[in-house]
């Protein structure tokens, strides 16, 4: 069975100078910062990206640039991501390696290229009739100052491969939430959500480092809502097609548009963080669900961690339904048999698969509707509840982690 997603890095110049950029993108890609994959930390990113490392010298020039060779490693997984770390740009070498990566990805769909320019300001220029969609060329100017680069390169990678993978998604059926019938590679926006009376400060503060970012989108309700239609549909509609990044500042849970906000990424089956910016040693009762969810603090002010963290968060949904659908393909299961929840069950995303499932074509069947969650598999006590709650909701039905379902498919 193919995987997800492989990302490829090429590292041309002296490796001591890519070094630092190549950890930052293992450790953002595959979770880890060394090269022991099953080391990582991070369990629902275990298997889906394979992550491969190839210097680019003398010796390896011709491997790296046979066509047969590289077509051999895209074509094991659904999206590849192409990196060129170059630390040399004004080498001989370099426009012939930047001529047959642009030239190769003019010819594969399910490919992407990120160009980096290490060792200059502006970014290198590569001749390919590829679609702009699926090339991306940076330089050192791109990624800031110089102690952002490393993770400058990160939010930049993460990016390039859900742009990827939501162009696959795109007519991928089984999958609660909505996605984009056009096929077009850009990846999800980043919708802030912050109570306007103490949230203010930290989400014009974001758009801003947003702003730092080539080629990031948002979704920010003072510069976006038309005041003058409806409010909520347009909020819902923008959540639905957004990564949320509550902003949970001391008033931001008593709000309403914060509470039906959450409610909605909940019930789209959208990404969701939650950055805890609350000062209170303790906090009352919350109505709204964010404890499924990543939370990240920032104490030093590092705003570039709430974005990275976004962002690992919507490729970890990318990859998780990503490989639902692979395994739903290779076991030849029906496209309105099975549903793909974005988060462990809750009562929201469990009436959201009910809805899926009142709405799937075709004739009635006597097969199991099957509803698939991320891993890991929920402990008895919690399985067995939201086990009932599911069927309740959807006869017939069975609630499976992702791994569960590999197993029943086998």
């Amino acid at each position: 069975m193919k995987i997800p997603l492989s990302a490829i890095i090429i590292r041309q110049g002296p490796l001591a100078d890519s070094e630092p950029f190549l950890v930052a993108l293992r450790k953002v890609l595959i979770g880890s910062e060394v090269a022991d994959t099953y080391s990582m930390v991070d369990y629902e990113l275990l298997n889906p990206v394979d992550f491969r490392v190839f210097p680019q010298n003398n010796d390896q020039l011709e491997l790296i640039f046979l066509g047969d060779f590289k077509t051999r490693m895209v074509q094991q997984s659904e999206s590849a991501l192409i990196i060129l770390l170059v630390a040399s740009p004004d080498a001989p070498e370099v426009s012939t390696l930047t001529a047959e990566w642009g030239e190769f990805v003019e010819h594969q769909e399910n490919v992407f290229l990120v160009c980096v320019s290490l060792g200059s300001a502006s970014a290198l220029t590569i001749a390919s009739g590829a679609p702009p969609d699926r090339i991306v060329s940076l330089g050192l100017n791109d990624l800031d100052e110089r102690d952002l680069r490393c993770d400058f390169l990160a939010l930049h990678a993460v990016h390039s491969a859900l742009r990827m993978l939501c162009a696959a998604a795109s007519a991928t059926p089984g999958v609660s939430g909505k996605s984009s019938s056009s096929g077009a590679r850009v990846a999800p926006k980043l919708f802030f959500s912050h109570a306007k009376r103490d949230g203010v400060p930290l989400s014009t503060s974001l758009v801003s480092w947003i702003g730092r970012l080539k080629g990031f989108g948002f979704f920010y309700d003072t510069l976006d809502l038309n005041l003058s239609g409806d409010i909520g549909a347009q909020l819902e509609q923008a959540v639905g097609a957004s990564v949320l990044v509550a902003l949970r500042t001391e008033i931001f849970d008593q709000r309403y548009w914060c509470q039906e906000e959450v409610f909605w990424a909940e019930k789209h089956g959208v990404p969701v963080i939650s950055v805890d910016a609350r000062w209170s040693v303790k906090s009352p009762a919350s109505v709204i669900t964010l404890d499924g969810s990543p939370s990240v603090r920032i104490p030093d002010g590092s705003l570039v961690r709430i974005l990275q963290v976004a962002l690992e968060e919507a490729l970890r949904l990318a990859l998780h339904r990503a490989r639902a659908h692979l395994i739903a393909a290779q076991a030849k299961l029906s496209s309105n048999s099975w549903v793909a929840l974005s988060r462990p069950p809750s009562l929201v995303s469990l009436d959201s698969a009910a809805e899926a499932n009142r709405l799937r074509a075709g004739p009635p069947s006597s097969a199991p509707y099957l509803v698939v969650y991320p891993n890991p598999a929920l402990p008895k006590g919690l399985r067995d509840s939201a086990t009932s709650v599911c069927q309740a909701l959807i006869p017939q039905s069975q609630l499976l982690s992702l791994d569960e379902f590999r197993l029943y498919c086998a």
